[in-house]
């Protein structure tokens, strides 16, 4: 019988770097060997996924700071509601004659004409009150001196500086009456008069009457 036949092992072809080259059908003997396993993930790769994250967030928190920021700096810039406007004083009731009795405890006469009545307040908050009135000479002396008020009588007239305060502009051909005194049935109230006379027989009474401590 022949003899058995040997068949020779050829040892794989080592490219050189020692890389492994398989014989393919139709391939290049010199191509290194495929991997076929799937791409392993690093350490790296995670750590720039987390820094992605983080960066992220700290773009959408500062957003939200900045929208905070604007938010509160157009409240401000509104500024608190103004105070409201404050309820206007009652009107005073009654006729000028019983308001001016009620607040100075003096009764203008009977005879009076043209009565005025004006009514404020001080620079500390007092009250305080204003009138004027003509009547004939003697119902003026008589009202001035009612009441215990004290009567100095001044024949050179009123200075400039009684005119400009009782705003008495009337010429007075005998001087110049004032009357002084404080009620303290009224509030205390401190009551000041000056009376002028225009004529021999008329008088123009002029009264400031404020509340006193």
């Amino acid at each position: 019988p022949p003899p058995p036949r040997h068949t020779p092992r050829h040892p794989t072809p080592r490219t050189p770097g020692g890389r492994t080259t398989v014989r393919t059908p139709g391939g290049d003997p010199t191509a290194p060997a495929s991997d076929d396993r799937p791409p392993t993930r690093t350490s790296g790769g995670r750590t720039a996924a987390r820094t992605r994250s983080r960066r992220s967030a700290t773009r959408a928190g500062t957003a939200a700071a900045v929208l905070l920021a604007l938010a509160a700096a157009a409240l401000t810039a509104c500024g608190p509601d103004p105070d409201p406007t404050p309820a206007p004083e009652p009107s005073p009731t009654g006729s000028p004659v019983e308001r001016l009795a009620d607040f100075t405890g003096l009764t203008p006469p009977e005879t009076a004409e043209d009565i005025d009545v004006t009514e404020d307040t001080t620079g500390d908050d007092r009250r305080r009150m204003t009138a004027s009135f003509r009547t004939d000479r003697a119902a003026a002396d008589a009202f001035c001196a009612a009441d215990g008020l004290d009567v100095y009588h001044d024949p050179e007239g009123p200075t400039e500086e009684e005119r400009e305060a009782f705003a008495a502009g009337a010429d007075t051909v005998d001087g110049a009456t004032t009357c002084r005194g404080i009620s303290a049935e009224a509030g205390p109230v401190q009551r000041e008069i000056l009376v002028l006379y225009p004529e021999d027989d008329h008088a123009s009474v002029h009264v400031i009457a404020y509340e006193y401590d």
